[in-house]
């Protein structure tokens, strides 16, 4: 019997809140896989690309748990955010690039 062990993947998530802040969403980005040696890693490159009261396009793909599960862009840019990380190195792409 081999024992193989998993290795924990998950994707760090933060606190959006609406424009009218009324709300606030616990948001996980969707489609990206990040290695739990790489989670601290990425919770930095998200506070750095997204400081507070950074003005975000959220496009949502599910929810699990009461989480909010979207594809993230900051206003004014192209990039989404889950594809930032991978092309980063911190995590892994889980699905296919956003329509």
């Amino acid at each position: 019997m081999v024992n193989q062990s998993r290795q924990r993947q998950e994707t760090p998530k933060f606190i959006a809140a609406s424009a009218n802040h009324n709300r606030n969403y616990t948001v996980q980005l969707a489609c990206l896989a990040v290695p739990a040696e790489h989670e601290q890693a990425a919770v930095d490159f998200l506070r750095q690309s997204l400081p507070r009261r950074q003005r975000v396009n959220l496009r949502p793909e599910g929810s699990i748990d009461g989480t909010l599960l979207a594809r993230v862009t900051p206003l004014g840019s192209a990039q989404d955010m889950s594809a930032a990380l991978a092309d980063a190195g911190l995590g892994q792409m889980t699905c296919s690039s956003p329509a």
